[in-house]
């Protein structure tokens, strides 16, 4: 297992540094982008709707160093505001995993144990890492990297898809003819087959979250649609649809995610579209097109990686 880490002494940058992106200047939030500075590697970025969100930092760039990417596409966020990015695949070898301080500096990097691309990543509270490589679940120390052993389902699970953290820092697999609730001892406490019928048998399903009331939150590839289901696992809305707009989705989310308020986060392709609990929108998060990874930590904010653009973005969202 090759491994780095430490702070800045170890090789990473702090943001602002060559080879990082800077924090974008103040801003009231009406409009326009961020700029950027000579040390910036990172393009600018439009600035959000101040009653959504406010852009805290943007740092990244294309390469195989430290704090930059090459197919960066999976972001998870610990209790502490420990950031994890993970890339999708590398040409010769196993993935990388990258970890940031809150603050956006690099703070170490490691490299997952099997050379089968990354389809998932969760953070734990705690700062333990699942990653899912074509349904296989491992856990990792998110700080050293070190495996934790391979997460055993039931023998007659169907293969997880897509993962989430829970409420109660449990794991939540969803699966094309199949949703698992593991508690935070990692024992199934729901087993239900309602995806299924809702998304078609869909195996291009790669996006799941679960809010503070157990309803979860499911995208797929093909679906310009959030597809909710109750605490018990049953099939309830639709949230959103296909179209140009606020509230629409013009191609299928990458990924989705729930703040502490019960508020949905869906990637589409010209930003975050916000939902509220009801399903009603909330507005547009707009970003440079590229986005595949958010998280929202459990400080109100939103982590965003945006593939295209090789850059990390962090967001303080509005009350």
């Amino acid at each position: 297992m090759s491994s780095s880490g430490g702070g800045a002494s170890s090789g990473g940058a702090a943001p602002g540094s060559a080879g990082q992106g800077s924090s974008p200047p103040s801003s009231s939030g009406s409009g326009g982008s961020a700029g950027s500075d000579a040390s910036n590697s990172s393009p600018a970025q439009p600035l959000p709707p101040a009653n959504l969100a406010t852009l805290l930092w943007a740092v990244g760039g294309e390469g195989i160093g430290p704090g930059l990417f090459e197919d960066a596409r999976f972001v998870g966020v610990d209790g502490s505001g420990r950031i994890y990015v993970a890339e999708f695949s590398a040409d010769d070898g196993p993935s990388r995993v990258q970890r940031f301080a809150s603050d956006g500096g690099f703070s170490g990097q490691w490299f997952v144990a099997d050379s089968a691309i990354v389809t998932g990543l969760v953070a734990d509270r705690n700062g333990t890492l699942y990653i899912n490589q074509g349904g296989t679940i491992t856990r990792y120390d998110g700080a050293s990297g070190m495996p934790l052993g391979i997460l055993t389902l039931p023998d007659y699970s169907d293969s997880p898809l897509a993962i989430a953290l829970t409420p109660d820092n449990g794991l939540l697999t969803v699966a094309r003819s199949q949703i698992l609730r593991l508690n935070s001892a990692l024992q199934v406490v729901l087993d239900v087959d309602t995806i299924g019928p809702a998304l078609d048998d869909s195996i291009f399903i790669h996006g799941a979250a679960m809010d503070g009331t157990g309803n979860m939150f499911v995208v797929a590839t093909f679906e310009t649609t959030v597809f909710k289901f109750d605490s018990a696992g049953t099939f309830r809305d639709r949230i959103g649809s296909t179209g140009v707009g606020v509230g629409r989705f013009d191609s299928d989310p990458e990924s989705v995610a729930v703040d502490g308020r019960g508020r949905i986060y869906a990637a589409d392709s010209d930003g975050v579209e916000v939902f509220e609990p009801d399903g009603s929108s909330r507005g547009l998060i707009p970003t440079n097109p590229g986005i595949f990874g958010i998280a929202v930590s459990d400080q109100n904010e939103l982590i965003v990686i945006d593939r295209n653009e090789y850059t990390l973005l962090k967001y303080a969202l509005s009350p």
